[in-house]
């Protein structure tokens, strides 16, 4: 990825440098390295605004949503899952809205909102069947059991 981004700022491709960028942010921020990852996502989501690649704000706007929920930062997680939801919902993609749904809903289980969390889990999971992303169907899932606590 790192070869692909070296070769979009090269010839000047600032869409696919932001999308590359996210991508690579989502990879730093698994690996638990925060600060490459925050880096990337804002340089990301710098680029989306710029070029208008809507898809790529949303995603950045995840990461740093995530970046924030490690850093034990639950209000800001959540204004910025927020933002990637409704940029999702603007964008269309059913992939995108599930990923950005599920997200949000754990976003706010972690900030002590549980009864929304469930609906937005519920609706990630509407989502997810609607348009066949087995893989979100399984996450949201899984995410709605978590948020139900122990029986």
């Amino acid at each position: 990825m790192r070869t692909a981004l070296a070769l979009c700022q090269e010839h000047g491709d600032r869409t696919n440098e932001g999308n590359i960028l996210s991508g690579l942010a989502e990879v730093s921020l698994q690996l638990g390295e925060e600060d490459r990852a925050y880096e990337e996502a804002r340089r990301a989501l710098g680029l989306a605004r710029e070029t208008g690649y809507r898809l790529v704000e949303s995603h950045a706007l995840r990461v740093l949503g995530q970046l924030h929920e490690r850093r034990a930062e639950p209000e800001r997680a959540l204004h910025h899952h927020i933002r990637a939801e409704a940029i999702a919902r603007e964008v269309g993609d059913p992939g995108l809205i599930a990923s950005a749904l599920n997200s949000l809903a754990g976003a706010r289980a972690v900030a002590g909102h549980p009864r929304q969390a469930l609906r937005e889990y519920a609706e990630s999971i509407a989502v997810a069947v609607g348009s066949d992303h087995r893989d979100l169907l399984a996450r949201a899932r899984g995410h709605r059991r978590g948020a139900r606590g122990p029986r």
